[in-house]
């Protein structure tokens, strides 16, 4: 069925922010009729300024769109009860009947029409069967399970924000040893996501210990590391370009001898199917209409995707002159960018056999990162790259069953 008063409210609220008007219709796509809504439980909801909401309301229930209704209620004049009641019907009964009574304590309602009335609103019958057959849609599609891990609260910070942009409600939830995660449903065309995200603390071994926590206790369907990264220059890297890994490196382990160092470097691959999309959603480029721009006026260059090899290790490399970044150019030279958490994080996902990719943000050319990050480009990478993650969840379509 089509959604023409939606479609019609979203056209005339976007001058008005069309980030808003998504939240307030995803809002309004979970409701029935019957459950009047104050403007401020949407503003809560939605973390919306109340302003907005209040002109996003009057937009909804104006005559051209009739999505929403107004639905004032009055309180019921009986101390004991105080129950709220819906204003239209109890004029409606007392026209009928000569008096209005609480459908709560059965007590007369005197004079409901003069009686102070709070604004709310609900949808109109049209509007109703509109999200009722959203609802319906939605229950079908399959029900699946994301994690999103961080290195650090600043990169989960930038995943919390791309939640809100998505317009869901986001809980916090606490698992066995004190893990928090923030959880939210997200609707896409093809799957319910139920994404849980939280942060590991950086090194391999915390990357590790932090996806095997996830897995362990959500038992998800993919799970995907998302965060920052130094680029190798030299390989065409600029300033807040996202590398989708197809494989990560751990590049620095290995035997020490009296020759000196014989490295042995590891190659973990991502999942292929993610990979596939990760090429997919290249090719579309659909995924900067959900950059959140988090830092104004930075003239970046447009970002680029490379669905490259990363490499990961146990130091934070920040100098191209030094004996780290020679190894991993000698060791791991498909690289394009250097990190610390993604070889551990593949490790422990694969150890389960569960899909999982890497996505980084470019905060800095190895060189400069004080200035960099000084800058704003270390937050607004890591936005790129919860971009880039988000556009996955919503390609991504569930393999057919086999034989199907």
């Amino acid at each position: 069925m089509s959604s023409a008063r939606f479609a019609a409210f979203r056209e005339q609220a976007d001058p008005r922010g069309a980030d808003a008007a998504a939240a307030i219709e995803r809002f309004l796509r979970e409701r029935r009729r019957g459950q009047p809504l104050t403007p401020r439980r949407i503003a809560l909801d939605t973390e919306l300024n109340q302003d907005d909401v209040d002109d996003l309301l009057e937009i909804a229930s104006s005559d051209e769109i009739r999505l929403l209704e107004r639905a004032d209620v009055i309180t019921c004049a009986n101390p004991q009860c105080n129950a709220q009641e819906m204003a239209g019907p109890l004029l409606e009964q007392e026209r009928a009947d000569g008096e209005a009574r609480c459908s709560t304590c059965e007590e007369v309602i005197d004079d409901p029409g003069g009686r102070p009335a709070e604004r709310r609103y609900q949808l109109t019958p049209d509007g109703d069967i509109e999200a009722e057959a959203h609802q319906r849609a939605i229950s079908s599609r399959p029900q699946l399970t994301a994690v999103l891990l961080t290195a650090l609260p600043e990169e989960l910070a930038a995943v919390r924000r791309q939640l809100q942009a998505e317009g869901t409600g986001i809980e916090r939830k606490t698992v066995a040893g004190g893990g928090i995660y923030y959880q939210a449903v997200i609707s896409t065309q093809h799957v319910v996501w139920t994404v849980y995200a939280s942060f590991t603390e950086p090194t391999t071994s915390a990357a590790a210990v932090g996806a095997a926590d996830a897995i362990l206790n959500f038992s998800p369907d993919t799970a995907i590391f998302v965060g920052i990264a130094g680029g190798i220059k030299e390989k065409g890297i600029k300033l807040g370009d996202v590398v989708a890994a197809t494989s990560v490196f751990d590049y620095d382990g290995g035997k020490a001898t009296d020759d000196g160092f014989i490295p042995r470097t590891q190659q973990l691959h991502s999942a292929f199917a993610l990979k596939q999309l990760a090429g997919v959603a290249m090719i579309e480029d659909a995924w900067r209409t959900r950059i959140q721009a988090v830092v104004e006026d930075l003239n970046l260059e447009q970002a680029t995707v490379h669905a490259e090899p990363i490499a990961a290790g146990r130091k934070v490399i920040a100098s191209t002159k030094s004996e780290t970044y020679k190894l991993v150019r000698r060791t791991a030279d498909p690289a394009v960018a250097v990190e610390m958490e993604g070889s551990g994080f593949l490790g422990a996902v694969q150890r389960y056999g569960d899909k999982g990719t890497v996505i980084r943000g470019v905060s800095d050319l190895i060189d400069g990162k004080a200035v960099a990050d000084k800058d704003g480009v270390r937050r607004q990478a890591v936005a790129n790259a919860a971009a880039f993650v988000f556009e996955l969840l919503h390609l991504f379509k569930p393999e057919p069953n086999a034989g199907t």
